[in-house]
């Protein structure tokens, strides 16, 4: 979907403490990590670019449980 409407959300809960997990990343060589996440449901949300067009964004919700790891492909 395009990114301007992906930053034009608001979540439902505006007191929701949600912003101490966001985190924020580059890749290296196709790929990035974030560690110490805790327990729930977390969304990659990543922004691509394709020439001179508008970016889009990618989004995919992933699960994590007991420190395991977790591959995703976008």
């Amino acid at each position: 979907m395009p990114a301007a409407v992906v930053r034009a959300r608001t979540v439902p809960d505006a007191n929701a403490n949600y912003s101490g997990f966001v985190r924020d990343t580059r890749c290296e060589n196709g790929r990035f990590r974030f560690s110490g996440l805790p327990d729930g449901g977390w969304f990659l949300i990543v922004p691509v670019r394709t020439g001179d067009e508008a970016p889009l964004v990618l989004m995919r919700r992933v699960d994590t449980r007991g420190g395991r790891v977790v591959n995703v492909a976008m």
